[in-house]
């Protein structure tokens, strides 16, 4: 599952903060709904309550969203339709840390090896290029690491964690998940819960953890580990996997050449 850049949807409304284009700058927001913009250099940018969007340009900030419905962009890229074009630019780098911080928030770190943290509410995070550490925390989250190594974790409750391009870890923690390693040689761990465990292309390791997981390792050399609890795992790809169930009764579809453990209860082979 892909993320949509809900930035590109906002209108721009409400107290407007901007800073200059050099020099590093401290923003603070209001109770209401705010409009703070960064500069060219390493900002800090706290919101506050409100619905406020955030937008930091250039450089390593540290954006925190606080309470209410917030948007934050790393590296400011402009809504579409905003009335500020001197200050929103694209292609903008830098290595961010945002927070959403409460509230159900939209976070974009854009391009660079940024840290976000959702916190609490429902998040939408997207990565963007870069290795970036990602992680949902409390609440209903998706996150899609995009380009780069990414570390991604959706903590607790029913999360959505896509990787992306590149060589992702992705955890789900709490609660029924869904990871999705998408391209690359990926890493993923269920953890508590019903997970749904994808592979998607290369050579992946998948492991369910506890409770009743689906797995499935998509193309590549995979590793696929049930974990405990009574899982479902598909290994069926052309290529050689390899396949352990442990505790609960398992049931695995697999190719014929495959490696199947001997602790997985019902295997079903596929010539």
């Amino acid at each position: 599952m892909k993320i949509h850049r809900r930035l590109a949807a906002l209108a721009l409304a409400g107290a407007l903060t901007t800073g200059s284009v050099a020099a590093a700058a401290t923003f603070g927001g209001t109770p209401g709904d705010d409009v703070l913009i960064g500069t060219g250099a390493d900002d800090t940018i706290r919101g506050f309550a409100g619905a406020d969007t955030l937008l930091g340009l250039a450089g390593g900030d540290f954006i925190d969203g606080g309470s209410g419905d917030d948007a934050i962009q790393g590296d400011g890229e402009c809504p579409v339709g905003t009335p500020l074009p001197d200050y929103c630019t694209d292609g903008n780098t830098g290595n961010d840390t945002l927070e959403g911080g409460t509230g159900d928030d939209s976070v974009d770190a854009g391009d660079g090896d940024d840290i976000v943290r959702g916190e609490d509410g429902n998040d939408a995070l997207l990565g963007g290029d870069g290795g970036d550490t990602v992680t949902g925390g409390d609440g209903i989250d998706v996150i899609d690491g995009e380009d780069g190594n990414d570390t991604l974790s959706g903590q607790d409750d029913n999360d959505t964690v896509n990787g992306g391009d590149g060589n992702d870890r992705l955890t789900g923690g709490e609660a029924n998940d869904t990871l999705d390693g998408d391209e690359g040689n990926d890493s993923a761990s269920g953890g508590e819960g019903n997970d749904r465990l994808l592979g998607g292309d290369g050579n992946d390791q998948l492991l369910g953890g506890a409770d009743s997981d689906r797995i499935t390792g998509g193309d590549g050399r995979d590793t696929l580990s049930g974990g405990s609890g009574s899982d479902v795992i598909n290994a069926v790809d052309g290529e050689l996997d390899t396949v352990t169930c442990g505790s609960g009764r398992d049931r695995v579809t697999a190719d014929a050449i495959d490696r199947v453990a001997a602790d997985c209860e019902t295997v079903d082979e596929e010539d």
